[in-house]
């Protein structure tokens, strides 16, 4: 979910966290502990079935694959357990480690690479696998001691000018298997507008499974800080996200989606944007530090997670900014084991969408989420696909290639979920019972939304009109000019578009109201992907309900035109 390029461990990244579940789900050494008894102890793994090379050996050999992909989190830092950094460590583990390697469990990586290629992806090769089995079959040589490689790990440090911590004072639960904090780094409230071109975050406590910051839209600092006030103790509770659950949803894309800034897993480092590209954070910014703690990660301690930034008042060449596609209206039936959601964005503007990072987000009933380029003319392409969603892995994912969505081009979002019995999260140690699910910011609610960090040509951030309407707009829609000039004008806000279309509504309801009732979906739709994707509610209606849409600008433009919807003047038009 970031906006920028992320500097990924050399893999083999596991975490002290549960699994798939983030309530009382089975711990990692469950899982290597049955790698043992079915690996190491000759559960069908075939160890008797191929003779390994006679020079293969640790030192110099096997070593190098064990740093390459093991050691940016088995490093016996603390971020991973079972360290992995030396010899005898190694082969005790070997056994259950080729068997996770071989399963592809380890080192974690969501996304299927037959999608698309993605830049450090943690995927051990088979040549690598089958050395280190070979080795294992070979009972595990040491070689000498005097061929051994000296490891230079990934723990970079960011040269910062701005730097936070969690306030002081909290400690999480020992009790609760996932707790979800949020924490406003008051440090980091910005007089003007900076740009960002690399973060760091450093984890203060063995708790800590992964950490997302996120900088709001100035105008949610209100609500932000009223949350904090009304929860005891530093921070407040925010499994969903940033932004308080009960703000409506709609209404937080509105004010600006939360941009995602930094983040941090087990053995992430250092991020950084390439050259000529930097995040804007807008002056008075509310800086919000999400931290998911782990009871099954160690003892309580209190935390000092820390945040580091490189900001610069030098505006880049490219912006990084964040669009999230949004499957809201989710339907997930009690019971049912397979259920699959997908919509449709489509590009109506007249520029091409340039898709740097992708980052899919469900809760704990989401099973794949997977988007696809389909173009105005051609086959659809993958884009992402997590055929295997697993809510404590997120992360962003950079493109090797950009992916372009041009004008006219769709990307599909589809979401599966698992409601059945049998995938109930356990609340206290009892399984629920299941239930209807819908959107939602809970625990136990659902979501389904494909970040996408797109680059665009610098422009300065537009600054608020006293009306919704700017004056100076190009796109000068006079009521005279009718409905459309302003829902089709790309250069009018969204706060513009949705205040017309609110005034004229009110004046118009009475005598356009039937044909405003046969376009109501399509125009709501409308609305939503020309906030999310891109291009006006106007030409969006033109394309998916021709008909309804001129019947509803026929009907509307005369009442408009008189001068007595005292609405649009307060719009500004």
């Amino acid at each position: 979910m970031s906006n920028f390029s992320v500097t990924l461990p050399p893999a083999g990244c596991s975490t002290t966290g549960p699994e798939r579940r983030s309530i009382g789900a089975r711990p990692l050494l469950t899982m290597l502990g049955s790698a043992l008894l079915t690996g190491a102890l000759g559960g069908g793994c075939g160890l008797d079935e191929v003779v390994p090379p006679e020079d293969i050996v640790y030192y110099g050999d096997v070593e190098l694959i064990v740093q390459q992909h093991c050691l940016g989190c088995h490093d016996g830092s603390g971020t991973a357990p079972y360290a992995l950094d030396s010899y005898d460590a190694v082969a005790e583990l070997a056994a259950a480690a080729v068997t996770v390697m071989e399963a592809g469990t380890m080192p974690p990586w969501s996304p299927d690479p037959a999608c698309r290629s993605l830049a450090n992806e943690r995927i051990v090769p088979p040549e690598d696998i089958e050395r280190f089995r070979s080795w294992v079959e070979a009972e595990t040589p040491p070689g000498s001691s005097d061929d051994a490689v000296t490891y230079v790990g990934p723990n970079l440090e960011l040269d910062s000018t701005h730097t936070a911590r969690v306030p002081t004072g909290y400690v999480s639960s020992a009790e609760a298997s996932d707790d979800y904090r949020c924490f406003i780094l008051d440090e980091l409230t910005l007089a003007e507008d900076l740009y960002m071109t690399g973060a760091q975050v450093v984890p203060g406590s063995a708790q800590v499974h992964h950490v997302l910051v996120y900088a709001l839209d100035p105008s949610l600092r209100a609500d932000i800080v009223a949350t904090d006030d009304a929860d005891d103790g530093p921070g407040y509770g925010c499994f969903g996200g940033p932004v308080p659950a009960g703000d409506d949803a709609a209404a937080s894309f509105a004010t600006g989606f939360p941009t995602q800034i930094a983040a941090w897993v087990p053995g992430q480092s250092v991020q950084e944007t390439p050259d000529g590209m930097a995040v804007r954070i807008l002056a008075g910014s509310p800086i919000v530090m999400q931290v998911h703690y782990s009871a099954q990660a160690g003892e309580p301690q209190e935390d000092s997670t820390e945040l580091k930034l490189r900001l610069t008042d030098q505006p880049p060449d490219q912006l990084l900014t964040t669009r999230p596609l949004a499957v809201q209206e989710l339907d997930i039936p009690a019971g049912e084991s397979n259920v699959e959601m997908t919509q449709r964005f489509t590009n109506y503007s007249d520029e091409t969408i340039v898709v740097r990072q992708l980052a899919g987000h469900m809760h704990l009933l989401g099973q794949q989420i997977r988007g696809d380029v389909v173009p105005d003319v051609g086959e659809a392409a993958c884009l992402l696909d997590i055929p295997k969603w697993d809510f404590n892995w997120q992360q962003a994912y950079q493109l090797t290639d950009f992916a372009e969505i041009n004008p006219g081009d769709a990307v599909d979002i589809t979401c599966t979920f698992d409601n059945s019995a049998e995938n109930q999260p356990l609340v206290d140690g009892v399984p629920q019972e299941p239930v209807d699910v819908e959107w939602g910011d809970g625990t136990l609610d659902e979501m389904c939304l494909l970040y996408m960090s797109v680059v665009s040509p610098f422009s300065p951030a537009v600054v608020a009109s006293e009306t919704e309407c700017d004056p100076s707009s190009s796109c000068d829609c006079e009521p005279s000019s009718g409905l459309d000039c302003t829902l089709s004008c790309e250069e009018a806000s969204f706060g513009c578009q949705t205040c017309a279309i609110g005034a004229a509504l009110e004046c118009t309801a009475l005598t356009c109201g039937a044909v405003l009732l046969e376009a109501d979906t399509c125009l709501q739709d409308c609305f939503v992907n020309s906030l999310l994707m891109a291009g006006s509610p106007g030409r969006c209606a033109a394309a998916e309900c021709a008909a309804e849409y001129a019947a509803v600008v026929e009907c509307m433009d005369p009442i408009l035109a008189d001068g007595t919807c005292d609405g649009l003047a307060e719009c500004g038009l």
